[in-house]
Parts: C-alpha cells; structure tokens; sequence
C-alpha cells in the first residue's frame, strides 16, 4: 500500500490537508496542481478556472444537470471524463489513479475567483482507491493507498 506524504494548508478559518497532483488524460499530460483532500465532498472535482490552464480539457453536460454546493453557492456540475491523478508517494514516485472528474462551472464567477483551491479530492476518489488518512503524525500527514 503505497503512502502519499500530505501538505498541511491554512484556509477557510481552519486547517486543510493539500497533496500535490499530477493530472493527464488520454492524450497525455495536462499538468501539475495542488488538491485539497475532502472527506466532506462526495465528487473529485476540478474548477471551471482550471479549464484555461489545461486548454484540452472540456466541460461536457451531463444527460440531467447536476449541482453541488460549496462555500454556500451552488455550482453546476459537469464532467471532464475519466483522467489519471497522479500522486508522489514517499519514494518520489509518481503513481497513477484512473478516476471520473467533475468541473464546478458557477455562473457568477464568484467562487470560482474568490477560490484559491484549483481540485478537491471527494470522497468517490477516497472509496475507489481505498485510502485512508493517517493522522498519527500531526506534523506528518499521510494517505495510504491501496488501490
């Protein structure tokens, strides 16, 4: 079971676990990013403002709109398909997940710029690749992996 090293982030009024992210999709790699990791959010999902960084990707509807809610407002919710995450684990070694990603697409824009976050890792990301969070070392965070 492979161990991600964790990033610990101040935001929001409180303290936020960060792993970095390697992301591709089938035509290869789009780039690197920072994901917070959300044991509240039941989709991975990236933002709308990370669709002009990584220019290939789209955000295609789904066959019945789908919301979800964050920081109050609501956001539709479309799909980006299946991408690869990739995670640096504690040998600096990255490793591959295939997983269905979301995009957050908020039509006044607010969330969207008044958001620092550009990914969360939901909890579909958490169940399919059986990790779990280890807290044992405060200062240390891990995520263990079995995929």
């Amino acid at each position: 079971m492979p161990d991600f090293p964790l990033e610990i982030y101040s935001a929001y009024g409180g303290i936020r676990l960060m792993v970095p992210v390697s992301l591709r999709d089938s035509k290869g790699s789009l780039g690197y990013l920072k994901a917070l990791l959300d044991t509240g959010a039941p989709n991975t999902m990236i933002f709308e403002n990370l669709l002009k960084r990584f220019r290939r990707l789209k955000a295609l509807s789904f066959p019945q709109a789908q919301y979800s809610s964050l920081a109050g407002d609501i956001l539709e919710r479309k799909t980006a398909g299946e991408l690869i995450i990739g995670l640096r684990d504690s040998g600096n070694k990255f490793v591959g997940f295939k997983q269905e990603v979301s995009v957050g697409i908020n039509p006044n824009q607010r969330v969207v710029s008044q958001n620092p976050l550009e990914m969360i890792l939901g909890l579909d990301f958490l169940l399919s690749q059986k990790a779990v969070l280890d807290l044992k070392n405060p200062e240390k965070p891990l995520l263990h992996v079995e995929g």
